[in-house]
């Protein structure tokens, strides 16, 4: 059995972000969403680059 790994947030929101950048070149599809859709993900984008506090 594997003994658990501790990660600090920081450390888990760099890993997301790099998990992001290396599959968006995958999901590239949002040329056949709807424009209600593409706004939700503008929106989300946005959202995920604010720094919080």
């Amino acid at each position: 059995m594997r003994s658990p790994i501790s990660i600090d947030a920081h450390q888990s929101r760099a890993i997301a972000e790099e998990i992001g950048e290396r599959l968006r070149p995958l999901l590239r599809v949002e040329s056949d969403l709807p424009p209600s859709l593409k706004s939700a993900l503008e929106r989300l984008r946005a959202s995920e680059t604010e720094q919080p506090g």
